[in-house]
């Protein structure tokens, strides 16, 4: 099961002043079980939680904000001005846009995620520490 999801543009950039804020921000996340999408049951209890598609012990131990985007199955690269997303590793929709909203103070402006869902488009969008989500449709012209 799942909801199936490709990356097709993106330009995420987060400068090298904001890596280790940024890294302690999305490692802090893993205390925010409530939002967690994923998780095990027994008797009809949750006895473990975790983010959906996430490896969580890779980002426990995530020393660079590199590390702790891999958990979540985005890979980005270093340049000079700071990292930089090159593709999303992965196939299904998970706890992703929890994930942007969380890391949006540290994304340059101007930042952008563009996703085609199993039933549409929409784009994440970065402007001015802020996260927006809004809906795309396909004309022909």
């Amino acid at each position: 099961m799942g909801y199936y999801i490709n990356i097709t543009d993106q330009y995420i950039l987060i400068p090298n002043d904001q890596k280790v804020a940024a890294l302690k921000a999305i490692k802090a996340m893993a205390t925010k079980t409530d939002q967690m999408g994923g998780g095990g049951y027994s008797g009809g209890e949750v006895i473990e939680r975790w983010f959906s598609w996430v490896d969580m012990k890779q980002l426990a131990n995530a020393t660079t904000v590199v590390e702790a985007f891999n958990a979540w199955r985005y890979v980005f690269s270093e340049n000079d001005d700071g990292v930089v997303l090159d593709y999303f590793n992965g196939e299904k929709l998970g706890d992703d846009a929890l994930l942007w909203e969380t890391m949006a103070p540290f994304i340059k402006g101007g930042g952008f995620i563009e996703v085609h869902g199993e039933d549409g488009f929409w784009r994440w969008k970065f402007n001015d520490g802020q996260f927006r989500e809004v809906e795309l449709r396909l004309t022909e012209v």
